[in-house]
């Protein structure tokens, strides 16, 4: 029945709908799991602004579920919802650069995504900035100090 509403709303172009109608059938809770019409879903809203769908495509992408693995898309994906403030996606973004997955490897920018998300307590995004600080020099710190400023509109202490 839920499936049902949903979907009018969906069509309407009510992104949550959309997202939800995403989840439903990436969990089976709309008859048997399907990651290709869960993609499309997500894809809709996502399209919408939707930040936590443009995170589920980051992550489809990333595991190949519902459309083919492409870590250069993934990453694109969970860049526009970190963008948008997901921390999630943020911590994402910061793995991504981290491991030079669908991207060139890039201290300084997984440091800045890893501190953006630390500033709502993300615990992960704590410790692996932390950790990551450690293989950095002073100045690339500083670089990412200044990028993340830059990032977020602000003036570094």
């Amino acid at each position: 029945e839920a499936v049902k509403w949903y979907r009018m709303a969906a069509d309407a172009g009510y992104s949550l709908a959309q997202y939800n109608l995403g989840v439903m059938y990436k969990a089976g809770r709309a008859g048997e799991a399907d990651p290709k019409i869960a993609f499309e879903w997500f894809l809709k809203a996502a399209q919408l602004g939707h930040s936590v769908a443009q995170n589920e495509l980051g992550w489809l992408y990333e595991r190949g579920q519902g459309v083919e693995q492409d870590h250069a898309k993934a990453l694109q994906w969970y860049l526009r919802a970190a963008i948008q403030g997901l921390v999630m996606a943020q911590h994402n973004v910061g793995i991504y650069y981290y491991n030079g997955r669908g991207v060139e490897k890039n201290l300084v920018e997984a440091y800045t995504w890893f501190s953006i998300a630390s500033i709502s307590g993300n615990k992960d995004s704590i410790g692996s900035r932390d950790l990551l600080a450690k293989e950095m020099s002073p100045e690339q710190i500083t670089q990412a100090q200044e990028r993340m400023a830059a990032l977020l509109g602000k003036k570094v202490r």
